[in-house]
């Protein structure tokens, strides 16, 4: 006699205990893509499966993949939130400031903060080296691209003040540096969470600002 199919539309058995609040469509999506971020970031891309991360979730497979049609598409979607979230960490501050010093200390601020709300999203952003879907390499660099063009337009003034036109490759170059380096504080400061954020953005501001600004006059700070 065959078995009855199990239910699709419910949490997993032994998931969790007690009874869960039943989600809104775009909050059920909400809730796959923030844990599938947190099991890509600790498994990788390759080793994960979309049963762990249903697992993590705390539903059937089927919730996922109705969803989610692959795991290509569930980490191409992660991979662009977090790359949202990175970005309006550090513009929507930043677009507030009107001293050019000012903003690039709310841009190292707000990645700053960003990667140490957000560690998981940090890690997905930047460290990538087992992957090896050439997909996902595309999409990795269109969202690469997105960001510095993004930063670019941000940190135009800082730029002319360099003598750099914003659309040379030059200022991408310029904007790439700092972000690695920006991203370089947060990993450092995974392994030393004792020093305060603040203390680290002013570090950071003697070495970028050093650099942006030696050429700035007093009138166009």
């Amino acid at each position: 006699m065959s078995q009855p199919n199990p239910p699709t539309s419910g949490v997993t058995p032994g998931a969790g205990a007690g009874p869960r609040r039943r989600m809104t469509p775009g909050q059920r999506r909400a809730h796959l893509v923030e844990v599938a971020s947190l099991v890509f970031a600790r498994k990788g891309y390759r080793d994960t499966s979309m049963g762990d991360i249903a697992l993590e979730a705390g539903v059937n497979r089927s919730i996922v993949y109705d969803r989610f049609p692959t795991k290509r598409a569930l980490f191409l979607n992660v991979l662009q939130e977090q790359h949202i979230a990175a970005l309006m960490a550090m513009g929507v501050a930043a677009s507030a400031r009107t001293g050019m010093e000012d903003r690039l200390r709310a841009v190292v601020d707000g990645y700053l903060e960003f990667a140490e709300r957000n560690q998981a999203g940090r890690r997905l952003l930047f460290d990538f080296s087992a992957e090896d879907d050439p997909e996902i390499k595309v999409a990795r660099w269109g969202i690469s691209e997105s960001r510095t063009r993004v930063l670019v337009l941000l940190l135009g003034a800082e730029l002319r003040a360099l003598g750099l036109d914003p659309a040379s490759p030059d200022a991408a170059l310029h904007v790439e540096i700092l972000l690695s380096g920006l991203d370089g504080l947060a990993q450092w400061r995974d392994h030393n969470a004792g020093v305060p954020r603040g203390e680290l953005v002013e570090i950071a501001m003697r070495v970028f600002w050093t650099g942006l600004g030696r050429e700035v006059s007093p009138e166009e700070v």
